[in-house]
Parts: structure tokens; C-alpha cells; sequence
């Protein structure tokens, strides 16, 4: 599930003078998406052209519009989605529907369940310039995590894959890391994960995703990868932004 987790804590526009700035655009962020795709197994990349959209705006005939945007946008994302977060044997679902009635809590923004997400209808009319929500969901479709998994994690690797592979340019990808931490998952979470893959090599988080697509322990992977706690990991990364 996708929660507006800025709007909870501080608004995006108003972080205190030590959270994460908003950077421009690099090139490692607008070349890993292509790269990745290149890259990308070949049945990874035929379940991507093939997947089948559904927008069921039968409940909100008002967004008929920006759902047609949004497949758009869905047909770019998904190769990108499922190249980030390739693993051996693994092959993408070829089919979501997306539809739209109000959600509660009403601060969460989508859900998704099997191959459907449901994006919160009150909330959507009132952002419809948050496409990211859905891009969250999809990454949630494509992970196919066995259960138990770790939470901040599952709900990490979805904002990283959104905030930092499909949406760098996203301001509501800011936190303020004195209110929050990755415990929560989400930004902070997908924050911590992009420190580690910057300083510990490309392919971390596609080291975890596999872990825990095989049923592994992520945290376990992480340790194995950086040689620290999570914990330990974040009180770094805090750090780092002082």
C-alpha cells in the first residue's frame, strides 16, 4: 500500500533545513532505466510487451483522461520495473487492472491486491499530478515475495524503484529523517537503499530483491552485502546528510 507519508509528518514543501534537498536529475538516474531494460532477461522483457493495461473508470468518469495518461506511462514503466528487479527464473505477471473507489485509511493513496490496483478516488481528485502512486503498486505486482517477508523492505525496494528508476525528479520522494526513520519503509527506507546502492555497488537491491523473491531473509542480504545492521546502516546514512 502507498501512503502519502510526507503529508503525515511534514509537507514536502516545508522540511526543516536538514532534510534531503530535492537534486537535479543525474545521468546515472535517467541512464539506469534505459540501461536496465537492455540489459533485461529476454522473458522479462516479453512479459513487458505484453502486458495488458485494464482502467476501469467506471466510478470516475471524470478521470478518464488521466487514466489514459496513465497507460501511457504504465507501458513505459513496466520494462523499466522488471529489468531493475530481474532474478534467475523469474517471470512477470502480464496483466493489471487498475480501478478507482475511496480507500481507508483515506491518507493512503493505492493498494494493490493480486493483479489490481485500487487508487483512492476522493484523494486522487485532489492530486492528479501523483502518478507515482501507481508506480509504487506496480513494483508491489512484480516483487512476488513469498510470505513471511520484512515489511520495510518490501515497502522500501517499491519507493526505491519509484523514487529513484521512474521518478527521480519526484519532490514527495523527501523526508525529514528526524521525524521518521526506514523502519517504516517507504522514502526513508528507499533512501537508505539508494545510499547502499551508490556505496556499495550497483546491483544491491537487486541482490535483496532475489533474496527475498527465493523466500530469503533481505535483512540477512543486506548484512551479507554491506557488513552492517540496518540499524547501523541508517544511523550512517543519517549522518551523511548532516
Amino acid at each position: 500500500m502507498e501512503f502519502r507519508i510526507a503529508e503525515i509528518f511534514t509537507d514536502a514543501r516545508e522540511l526543516a533545513p536538514g532534510a534531503e534537498p530535492m537534486p537535479l536529475t543525474s545521468r546515472r538516474q535517467l541512464l539506469v532505466g534505459a540501461g536496465a531494460v537492455l540489459l533485461a532477461p529476454r522473458a522479462a522483457r516479453a512479459a513487458a510487451d505484453t502486458l495488458r493495461i485494464e482502467i476501469d473508470t467506471s466510478n470516475a468518469p471524470e478521470l478518464a483522461g488521466w487514466g489514459q495518461k496513465l497507460r501511457g506511462m504504465i507501458a513505459g514503466w513496466w520494462p523499466m520495473i522488471n529489468a531493475t528487479l530481474a532474478s534467475p527464473g523469474y517471470t512477470p505477471p502480464d496483466f493489471v487492472r487498475i480501478v478507482f473507489r475511496d480507500i481507508d485509511p483515506p491518507n493512503a493513496g493505492a493498494y494493490s491486491a493480486g493483479a489490481t490496483i485500487v487508487v483512492n478516488l476522493t484523494d486522487i481528485l485532489g492530486h492528479q499530478d501523483d502518478y507515482g502512486r501507481v508506480a509504487h503498486e506496480l513494483v508491489h505486482l512484480a516483487q512476488q515475495y513469498p510470505k513471511p517477508n520484512i515489511n520495510w523492505l518490501v515497502e522500501g525496494i517499491a519507493d526505491w524503484v519509484r523514487y529513484y528508476v521512474l521518478l527521480p525528479g519526484d519532490p514527495r520522494r523527501n523526508f525529514d529523517p528526524g521525524h521518521i526513520t526506514y523502519q517504516v519503509g517507504y522514502q526513508p527506507a528507499a533512501a537508505l537503499l539508494d545510499w547502499v546502492e551508490r556505496g556499495y555497488g550497483a546491483g544491491s537491491v537487486k541482490r535483496i530483491n532475489a533474496a527475498m523473491r527465493r523466500g530469503g531473509d533481505g535483512e540477512a542480504e543486506l548484512l551479507a552485502i554491506t557488513g552492517s545492521t540496518p540499524l547501523t546502516l541508517w544511523r550512517a546514512y543519517v549522518k551523511s546528510r548532516a
